[in-house]
């Protein structure tokens, strides 16, 4: 006998024996349709009319029989009536959430063919009908009725299947089904949405495990805006190959080596930066690559390899020299960071003359800063600006480099201590039109440096690290009254102080009140001193008094020698005096080791 296996409701599955039967598909306009060679009783036909089942209508007429072709089958007799084919699965359509369908209008439906024994999927049209009328489920041909299994034979007894029901719950479940049918889209893809953002904060490992878990993980997990950035820190690549397919499929655009797992032996370390050249050549989707603790034969050689890079920086790099002639032959280069680890000899500096797009340029820990100012002179595209060391520079250096940067908007100078001409400097950079933004890293603080400083006018953010050697005082007597006379036009000031300057004031408030441990009384403030220690610093009182200066000097002062036109301030009594000068300026005092200054900086300020 025939069976039939049927899935209720909207969504109808008829799966029935095709032995009686073929498969016929035609096609409305031509009939060119390639249909599986195992299967030679098949064609393409077009349903112009209702198909009938022995139950009634199966599939409704449809409406648009010139742009969609639909399956349908016959029995071996020409005599008999239209049936589902096996296999046929009719699926509603969901609408958009915008777009939704009215209650009253015929809802349109897919017709998905899975296709039966020997037919492939991709042979056949998907097209969509309305419905015009509720569908009715086929009915099993039968002659007489099955009787059922007596109880005694250990059979349950199926259980019967109770009337339909009235025809208002059946209308009211049909519209109760309709927001979740036209929803369903809508939230799968909500969830998929709510992955991918969850996948940003993986690091590539984790990455690569998610992968692994199911195939819509995997196909988030390889989503093109997660690898577009890829970070290597506590990696190690033992198949450069391999990574750079998985880069160039993906698209990745930065690469960050830093802090990457490096081999203990020689030799092993050889052979992975060779390979890193060459797995690094084959990504030409790559413009941006950031590089610690390397050679500079391997940045020359990721230069030839990959001149389509907008982005190369380097930083503490170990060899003592490095030539730029490769570096000079990417002409996309937008920002280029070299730093060295014990001071760095560039050689055919020359070379960033051919960078003509090159807005970022940073050359630190360099020895021969002379040569690098002749060409940076030149370089009247840069907005943003980086040097060091200064030690060994003239003041005719200076003036012929800085004075043609008229674009330049940041600049950022390091070491500039025992004959840097730091009064030339200042006074060179005050005729910058556009520069708006100063940061001096390491400076020597001399006689008339307040008087140079006062000229900036233009600068609206300053950041300052003195060096403190000797006279500390007055280097701090010097910055305040140099930032005092920018209170008009400072919007940021960044005052940046040593450790080391504070342990050493600590260690003279120590001296002092050893000084006084025989007086009859103690003020309050020794106190408050002690207990503060650690946390001020020395500033020359200037001569005749001040407000500034006197507020955290009473009773800290020695009756002889120089000690007498020292104060002490703490650093909160400090700030409050910075910001009585500077009432318009935004005030921070930092407090960092010595190492630690070359990293301070200020980023994210637009003015």
């Amino acid at each position: 006998c025939k069976r039939y296996i049927v899935v209720p409701k909207h969504n109808v599955l008829s799966v029935s024996p095709a032995t009686t039967s073929t498969t016929q598909v035609m096609d409305p306009i031509s009939t060119h349709i390639t249909t599986s060679a195992s299967d030679p009783n098949t064609t393409v036909s077009a349903l112009a009319t209702q198909a009938y089942g022995l139950g009634g209508p199966i599939l409704p007429k449809p409406q648009v029989p010139t742009s969609a072709a639909f399956i349908v089958s016959s029995s071996a007799s020409a005599t008999s009536t239209f049936q589902n084919p096996p296999g046929v699965l009719l699926v509603p359509y969901i609408a958009p959430q915008n777009n939704s369908i009215p209650k009253d209008a015929q809802q349109p439906q897919y017709i998905v063919v899975n296709g039966p024994s020997g037919l492939q999927p991709g042979n056949f049209i998907i097209g969509n009908i309305p419905q015009q009328q509720q569908l009715k489920l086929p009915t099993v041909p039968t002659s007489q009725p099955a009787e059922p299994p007596p109880e005694s034979a250990g059979v349950k007894r199926p259980l019967e299947v109770s009337e339909e029901s009235p025809p208002s719950k059946r209308i009211k479940r049909e519209e109760d089904m309709v927001p979740h049918m036209q929803n369903f889209a809508q939230n799968i893809s909500v969830g998929y949405q709510s992955l991918l953002h969850a996948f940003q904060y993986l690091k590539v490992q984790e990455l690569l495990r998610a992968s692994r878990v199911c195939h819509l993980w995997h196909d988030i997990a390889l989503h093109k805006s997660l690898w577009e950035t890829v970070k290597m820190k506590n990696s190690q690549v033992k198949d450069w190959e391999g990574l750079a397919a998985t880069l160039r499929s993906v698209g990745t655009k930065n690469l960050d080596l830093r802090k990457i797992i490096m081999p203990d032996k020689q030799e092993a370390l050889k052979t992975m930066w060779s390979d890193c050249v060459k797995a690094l050549s084959k990504v030409n989707t790559l413009v941006k690559l950031d590089l610690c603790r390397c050679t500079s034969y391997l940045l020359e050689q990721i230069a030839a390899v990959c001149p389509q890079l907008e982005y190369i920086s380097a930083g503490a790099i170990k060899s003592p020299q490095i030539n730029l002639i490769h570096l000079g032959n990417c002409q996309n280069l937008t920002e280029l960071k070299l730093k060295g680890q014990c001071g760095l000899e560039v050689s055919n500096v020359s070379a960033l003359g051919n960078l003509t797009k090159l807005k970022t340029l940073s050359l630190t820990m360099v020895k021969n800063m002379a040569n690098v100012l002749e060409v940076v002179g030149q370089m009247t595209q840069l907005e943003s600006l980086e040097l060091g060391d200064f030690m060994s520079v003239k003041e005719e250096d200076v003036t012929n480099a800085f004075s043609q940067l008229s674009r330049l908007r940041r600049l950022r100078l390091e070491k500039g201590q025992q004959d840097c001409p730091t009064d030339g400097l200042l006074r060179t950079i005050s005729q910058l039109p556009s520069l708006v933004q100063l940061e001096l890293i390491n400076f020597d603080v001399k006689a008339g440096f307040e008087n140079s400083l006062a000229l900036c006018s233009n600068i609206k953010i300053l950041l300052i690290i003195p060096t403190y050697v000797t006279q500390s005082a007055t280097t701090n007597h010097l910055v305040i009254e140099g930032v005092t006379k920018l209170a008009k036009t400072l919007n940021h000031f960044v005052w940046g102080l040593t450790l080391e300057l504070l342990r050493v004031t600590d260690l003279f408030i120590d001296q002092w009140e050893m000084g006084q441990k025989n007086a009859p009384a103690k003020s309050p403030n020794q106190t408050l001193q002690k207990k503060s220690s650690g946390d001020s610093i020395p500033i020359l009182k200037p001569s005749g008094g001040s407000s500034s200066s006197s507020g955290g000097g009473d009773g800290k002062k020695s009756k002889e020698g120089a000690v007498t036109q020292v104060d002490v301030l703490q650093l909160p009594k400090l700030h409050k005096v910075l910001t009585a000068l500077l009432p318009t300026t935004k005030i921070i005092i930092l407090k960092v080791p010595f190492s630690a200054t070359w990293r301070q900086t200020i980023s994210g300020s637009n003015q």
